[in-house]
């Protein structure tokens, strides 16, 4: 059985995804700014993964939208980035600080 969007609950899904993107990247900037005062590799570990976890997940969803048009495998793509940003994140809790 295959589902379609409408119109509207498109936009509702893309403008969520949207604010995913904007609030990451500020997320992301903000990280990589408290590493470079700190030089902490566990902190730029932690930016990296709000990165894949915001950004990359936002922007696969976007791509991969764009490119299969099938809302299953624009999701189902972006648990890679989310599997990722997790697991950059656990490694930041366990990085010794240099």
């Amino acid at each position: 059985m295959t589902t379609y969007a409408s119109f509207g609950d498109l936009w509702v899904i893309a403008v969520s995804w949207f604010i995913v993107l904007v609030l990451g990247v500020v997320v992301t900037f903000y990280g990589v700014l408290a590493y470079r005062r700190s030089r902490n590799r566990s902190t730029l570990a932690l930016a990296t993964g709000f990165a894949f976890l915001s950004v990359g997940t936002a922007g696969s969803w976007f791509g991969i939208y764009t490119l299969s048009q099938s809302f299953y495998a624009a999701q189902f793509g972006c648990a890679g980035f989310l599997a990722a940003g997790f697991a950059f994140i656990i490694f930041s809790l366990h990085t010794k600080v240099t």
